[in-house]
């Protein structure tokens, strides 16, 4: 924000002083044309519909193994 109080001088309104800040947050420079970033699309994640019993399988085994590791014990006294 100091950056462009100074830039914009004393007399600049807020939220000129504020909108300059995040101008110079993102790289704007004066007389350089901005340019906007696309990242395209991308699948986080791929599988088939065949995929997804053995996905609810592998996941049922992983809860009940979490299960018996916190409640193993814990009612022994």
């Amino acid at each position: 924000m100091d950056v462009a109080r100074r830039e914009l001088g004393a007399r600049a309104e807020p939220r000129d002083i504020q909108s300059r800040a995040l101008q110079l947050f993102l790289g704007a420079r004066p007389g350089r044309q901005q340019t906007k970033t696309v990242i395209p699309q991308r699948e986080f994640a791929l599988f088939q519909v065949q995929d997804i019993e053995a996905i609810q399988e592998i996941f049922a085994d992983w809860m009940e193994e979490r299960a018996d590791r916190v409640g193993r014990g814990w009612n022994m006294l």
